[in-house]
C-alpha cells in the first residue's frame, strides 16, 4: 500500500507542479502558441535529461545541471526508488561477487546504478520535499505573473 501511495502522491505533486508553471508562463504570454513557445523548449530538455530517455551515466557533464534542475527527474527518481528500494531479484545469484555478476540482486544495486548518490541521500520524503518546492516555487511565480500582467490589465 506504501507504495501505491508514493505513486499516487509523487503523479500528484507532477501534475499540480505542471498546473502551476503552465499557468505562470501563460500569465506572460498572449495565446496558445506563445505558451507553446515558451513551455516547449525548457520541457523537451527536462524530459531527455531526466534520466529515463538517457541514463544519468551517459548524459554529458554539460547537461548534468538540467538532470538535476528537472522536476520530472526528481518524480521518476521518486517512483524508482519506492518500487526498488529492498526489493531482491531471484534471478540472480548474490552469492557472487558483484563485479563477476551481469544482473543486479538487489534493488540497492539498481537504485546505485541508475540514480544519483544525492537522490538516494535525501531518500523518498527529501525527493518529496523538493517536489513541495518546486510547487511553491511557481505557485509564488504565478501569484507574481498574475499581479503583474494580469491585473494590470498587460495581458
Amino acid at each position: 500500500f506504501e507504495k501505491v501511495g508514493v505513486f499516487v502522491l509523487t503523479i500528484f505533486l507532477v501534475i499540480v507542479l505542471a498546473c502551476a508553471a503552465g499557468s505562470t508562463v501563460g500569465t506572460w504570454t498572449k495565446d496558445t502558441e506563445g505558451n507553446r513557445a515558451v513551455l516547449m523548449p525548457a520541457f523537451i530538455p527536462m524530459v531527455i535529461f531526466s534520466g529515463y530517455v538517457i541514463p544519468y551515466a551517459q548524459i554529458p557533464w554539460v547537461w548534468k545541471p538540467i538532470y538535476f534542475v528537472s522536476p520530472l527527474q526528481w518524480a521518476i527518481t521518486i517512483i524508482e526508488t519506492s518500487r526498488y528500494r529492498g526489493l531482491e531479484f531471484d534471478d540472480c545469484d548474490a552469492s557472487l561477487p558483484r563485479e563477476d555478476r551481469r544482473c543486479f540482486a538487489t534493488g540497492e544495486e539498481f537504485l546505485e546504478e541508475h540514480t544519483t548518490q544525492l537522490a538516494q541521500a535525501l531518500g523518498i520524503p527529501g525527493m518529496l520535499c523538493l517536489c513541495f518546492g518546486y510547487i511553491v516555487f511557481f505557485m509564488l511565480c504565478n501569484i507574481r505573473a498574475i499581479r503583474k500582467c494580469v491585473l494590470d490589465g498587460r495581458v
